[in-house]
C-alpha cells in the first residue's frame, strides 16, 4: 500500500508541471489567443467577411471626407468671408452618414459583392485623387459650386453680405452649413454616376478573374 502511494506521486508531479507550463506567459498558446482577441476587436465579422472596427471605420470616413471636402472648404473659404464653422458642421454630418452608411450596409449582400466592392474602392479613390491633384480639384469644386449656387438661387452680393441677406449671425452659420451639405450632395451624385458607368468594367473584371 505505501510503495503504491509513493509510484503515485511522480504522476501527480507531472500533472501539475504540465499546468504550470499551459500557464507559463511565454508559452505559446497565450499568444495565439492574444493575437486573436486582438484581431476580433479591431474588426467586425458578418456572414464571413471581415470589416473594420467603430473607431476604424470612424478614422476611414474622417480621412476620406476630410481630403476631398478640402478644395470646397478652401473655396468656400475665400467666397463666405471665412465663415469655417458651418462648413465644418456640414462636413461632419456627412462623415456621420458615411459612418452610419457604412454600419448598415454590412448587412446587405450587395455589399459582399466583388465587383461592387471593387467599384466603391476605384470611385472613392478617383474622388481622394483628384482633390489631391491641383488644380483639377479646385476646378471640379468650382463647376459643382456654380451649379449649386444656382440651384440655391444665390448671387455674390449675398454670399459677400449674408448678413444683411438673412439678418442674423446665427442664419450667417445656416447659410455656410446649407451650401456645403448641398454642394456635397451634388458631388456624390456625380460619385454615384461615375460608380454606375465604371460598375460594369469590374463586372466584366471578376467574372474573368473567376472564370480562371
Amino acid at each position: 500500500m505505501i510503495s503504491r502511494d509513493k509510484s503515485a506521486q511522480p504522476i501527480e508531479l507531472t500533472q501539475s508541471t504540465g499546468l504550470e507550463i499551459l500557464a507559463n506567459p511565454y508559452s505559446p498558446a497565450p499568444e495565439v489567443e492574444n493575437e486573436c482577441e486582438t484581431k476580433r476587436a479591431s474588426s467586425a465579422v458578418i456572414d464571413g467577411f471581415e470589416y473594420p472596427s467603430l473607431h476604424r471605420t470612424i478614422l476611414r470616413w474622417t480621412v476620406v471626407c476630410g481630403i476631398a471636402a478640402a478644395p470646397s472648404f478652401l473655396l468656400g473659404w475665400t467666397l463666405n468671408s471665412g465663415n469655417a464653422m458651418g462648413m465644418l458642421a456640414a462636413i461632419l454630418t456627412f462623415i456621420g452618414f458615411y459612418v452610419g452608411g457604412d454600419l448598415i450596409s454590412r448587412h446587405w449582400p450587395i455589399r459582399r459583392n466583388a465587383s461592387v466592392r471593387r467599384t466603391l474602392i476605384f470611385v472613392y479613390a478617383t474622388r481622394i485623387v483628384l482633390s489631391i491633384i491641383f488644380p483639377v480639384g479646385i476646378y471640379l469644386d468650382m463647376a459643382t459650386g456654380i451649379a449649386m449656387l444656382n440651384l440655391m438661387n444665390l448671387d455674390g452680393d449675398q454670399l459677400r453680405q449674408p448678413d444683411s441677406t438673412f439678418g442674423a449671425q446665427l442664419a450667417r452659420f445656416w447659410l455656410s452649413y446649407g451650401m456645403t451639405f448641398f454642394h456635397a450632395i451634388l458631388m456624390n451624385l456625380i460619385l454615384c454616376v461615375w460608380g454606375l458607368i465604371c460598375l460594369p468594367f469590374f463586372a466584366i473584371y471578376t467574372n474573368s478573374r473567376n472564370a480562371k
